[in-house]
C-alpha cells in the first residue's frame, strides 16, 4: 500500500577489457504498511550492468567539490501490468544541447 524504493550502485573496472565497467546495482523495497516483524516487508534484487564508458564523454556537472556524476542512466519502461515496453525512443539532452538518442 505504501512503500520506498532505494539502490546503491557499486562501480568495478572490467580486467583486461580497457573502458569496460561492471555496476551491481542493489535494489531495496520496503512496504511501510507490513508489520515490522514481518519476514515479507522488505524485498531485494540485484542489478549488474555491463557498459563500455567512452573516456571523451565527461558528464560530470558542477564546480569545484560540487560535482554530480549522471554518467550512469538507469530505470525501466513498463505498461501499468509491469511488462516490458519494445522500441521506445530515449533521448538525453547534455548541457552542451548536444542530444544522445537510443530505442529500447
Amino acid at each position: 500500500n505504501s512503500f520506498a524504493s532505494g539502490s546503491e550502485v557499486k562501480e568495478f573496472d572490467v580486467p583486461n577489457s580497457l573502458g569496460m565497467k561492471k555496476y551491481l546495482i542493489e535494489w531495496t523495497v520496503i512496504d511501510w504498511c507490513a508489520d515490522h516483524t514481518s519476514t515479507n516487508r522488505e524485498f531485494s534484487y540485484t542489478q549488474e550492468v555491463i557498459a563500455t564508458i567512452n573516456p571523451d564523454c565527461d558528464v560530470t556537472t558542477g564546480t569545484g567539490d560540487d560535482t554530480t556524476d549522471v554518467s550512469l542512466v538507469q530505470g525501466t519502461i513498463a505498461t501499468e501490468r509491469g511488462e516490458a515496453v519494445q522500441k521506445v525512443e530515449m533521448k538525453a539532452v547534455l548541457g552542451s544541447g548536444s542530444p544522445l538518442t537510443t530505442v529500447t
